[in-house]
Protein backbone atom coordinates (compact mmCIF):
# COMPACT_ATOMS: atom_id res chain seq x y z
CA UNK A 1 0.00 0.00 0.00
CA UNK A 2 1.26 3.85 -0.82
CA UNK A 3 1.24 6.57 1.43
CA UNK A 4 -1.20 9.26 0.12
CA UNK A 5 -0.20 12.59 -1.09
CA UNK A 6 -0.42 15.10 1.04
CA UNK A 7 -1.50 18.19 -0.45
CA UNK A 8 -2.56 21.85 0.52
CA UNK A 9 -6.37 21.91 0.59
CA UNK A 10 -8.95 25.00 0.72
CA UNK A 11 -11.41 24.59 2.76
CA UNK A 12 -15.18 23.51 0.97
CA UNK A 13 -17.09 25.47 4.15
CA UNK A 14 -15.54 28.73 4.20
CA UNK A 15 -12.75 28.96 1.00
CA UNK A 16 -10.23 29.88 3.10
CA UNK A 17 -6.72 27.76 3.90
CA UNK A 18 -7.36 24.52 5.04
CA UNK A 19 -3.69 23.30 5.46
CA UNK A 20 -1.83 19.92 4.05
CA UNK A 21 -3.35 16.78 4.54
CA UNK A 22 -4.38 13.65 2.81
CA UNK A 23 -7.46 14.56 0.19
CA UNK A 24 -10.58 13.00 1.37
CA UNK A 25 -12.45 10.84 -1.26
CA UNK A 26 -15.82 12.39 -0.18
CA UNK A 27 -14.59 15.86 -1.03
CA UNK A 28 -13.60 17.18 -4.39
CA UNK A 29 -9.94 17.45 -5.47
CA UNK A 30 -8.23 20.40 -3.58
CA UNK A 31 -10.77 21.16 -0.93
CA UNK A 32 -10.95 20.00 2.16
CA UNK A 33 -12.02 21.53 5.99
CA UNK A 34 -10.03 24.09 8.17
CA UNK A 35 -10.29 23.53 12.13
CA UNK A 36 -12.24 26.47 12.55
CA UNK A 37 -15.48 25.52 10.54
CA UNK A 38 -14.98 21.50 12.03
CA UNK A 39 -15.31 23.56 15.46
CA UNK A 40 -18.30 25.63 13.96
CA UNK A 41 -19.77 22.59 12.28
CA UNK A 42 -19.57 20.21 15.26
CA UNK A 43 -21.64 23.44 17.78
CA UNK A 44 -24.60 23.77 15.46
CA UNK A 45 -27.14 24.00 17.60
CA UNK A 46 -29.39 20.03 16.86
CA UNK A 47 -32.45 22.38 15.29
CA UNK A 48 -30.62 22.18 12.13
CA UNK A 49 -30.91 18.78 10.31
CA UNK A 50 -27.87 18.52 7.92
CA UNK A 51 -25.67 19.86 10.88
CA UNK A 52 -27.49 17.92 13.83
CA UNK A 53 -26.49 14.73 12.02
CA UNK A 54 -23.14 16.00 10.92
CA UNK A 55 -22.47 16.75 14.73
CA UNK A 56 -22.17 13.14 15.75
CA UNK A 57 -18.39 11.92 15.16
CA UNK A 58 -19.24 8.85 12.97
CA UNK A 59 -20.77 11.11 10.41
CA UNK A 60 -18.31 13.70 10.69
CA UNK A 61 -15.76 11.97 9.87
CA UNK A 62 -17.33 9.93 6.95
CA UNK A 63 -18.25 13.53 5.14
CA UNK A 64 -15.12 15.32 5.92
CA UNK A 65 -12.14 11.97 6.98
CA UNK A 66 -10.10 11.93 9.66
CA UNK A 67 -8.64 14.75 12.23
CA UNK A 68 -4.81 14.14 11.85
CA UNK A 69 -5.30 12.86 8.59
CA UNK A 70 -7.86 14.76 6.56
CA UNK A 71 -7.54 18.28 8.25
CA UNK A 72 -6.05 19.91 11.31
CA UNK A 73 -6.86 18.19 14.66
CA UNK A 74 -7.59 18.70 18.18
CA UNK A 75 -5.22 17.83 20.67
CA UNK A 76 -5.60 15.61 24.08
CA UNK A 77 -2.50 15.61 26.44
CA UNK A 78 -1.31 12.17 27.89
CA UNK A 79 1.80 11.21 29.85
CA UNK A 80 3.43 14.09 28.74
CA UNK A 81 2.35 14.15 25.19
CA UNK A 82 0.52 15.43 22.96
CA UNK A 83 -2.18 13.36 20.98
CA UNK A 84 -4.41 13.87 18.08
CA UNK A 85 -8.03 13.44 19.05
CA UNK A 86 -10.11 11.66 16.16
CA UNK A 87 -12.89 11.62 17.70
CA UNK A 88 -14.81 11.88 21.38
CA UNK A 89 -17.74 10.11 22.79
CA UNK A 90 -19.26 10.40 26.46
CA UNK A 91 -18.46 8.25 28.73
CA UNK A 92 -21.83 6.33 29.06
CA UNK A 93 -23.60 3.47 27.54
CA UNK A 94 -24.40 4.70 24.47
CA UNK A 95 -21.19 6.79 24.02
CA UNK A 96 -19.23 3.52 24.28
CA UNK A 97 -21.32 1.69 21.51
CA UNK A 98 -20.41 4.67 19.51
CA UNK A 99 -17.38 4.41 20.23
CA UNK A 100 -17.16 1.37 19.16
CA UNK A 101 -18.79 1.23 15.62
CA UNK A 102 -16.46 4.03 15.06
CA UNK A 103 -13.31 1.82 15.78
CA UNK A 104 -15.00 -0.71 13.76
CA UNK A 105 -15.56 1.42 10.58
CA UNK A 106 -12.12 3.32 11.11
CA UNK A 107 -9.98 0.14 11.61
CA UNK A 108 -6.95 2.59 12.44
CA UNK A 109 -8.50 3.73 15.29
CA UNK A 110 -8.66 2.76 19.39
CA UNK A 111 -8.98 4.45 22.70
CA UNK A 112 -6.50 6.51 23.90
CA UNK A 113 -8.21 7.17 27.20
CA UNK A 114 -10.98 8.33 29.55
CA UNK A 115 -10.58 11.97 30.22
CA UNK A 116 -12.85 13.62 32.28
CA UNK A 117 -16.65 12.15 31.35
CA UNK A 118 -15.03 11.42 27.45
CA UNK A 119 -13.81 8.50 25.39
CA UNK A 120 -10.94 9.69 23.92
CA UNK A 121 -10.17 8.10 20.22
CA UNK A 122 -6.81 8.69 18.51
CA UNK A 123 -4.85 6.60 15.42
CA UNK A 124 -2.99 3.20 16.26
CA UNK A 125 0.20 4.76 14.98
CA UNK A 126 0.23 7.83 16.70
CA UNK A 127 2.90 8.12 19.28
CA UNK A 128 2.37 11.26 19.95
CA UNK A 129 4.40 14.53 19.80
CA UNK A 130 6.51 17.08 22.79
CA UNK A 131 4.10 19.94 23.52
CA UNK A 132 5.37 22.90 22.28
CA UNK A 133 6.08 25.18 24.59
CA UNK A 134 5.87 28.60 24.81
CA UNK A 135 8.72 31.14 24.07
CA UNK A 136 9.75 32.94 27.16
CA UNK A 137 9.95 36.40 26.89
CA UNK A 138 13.30 37.91 27.72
Amino acid sequence: MTAEKIRRLKCACCGGEAGHWQQWHNQDTGWGLCRTCADWIMSQPSTRTYHNELASPLQFCRTYGLPGKNYEPRYQRHCGLDFAIVASFPNRVKGTSDANEFMALFRGTSVLGIFGDQIILAMKDDIGRKPVEPESQA
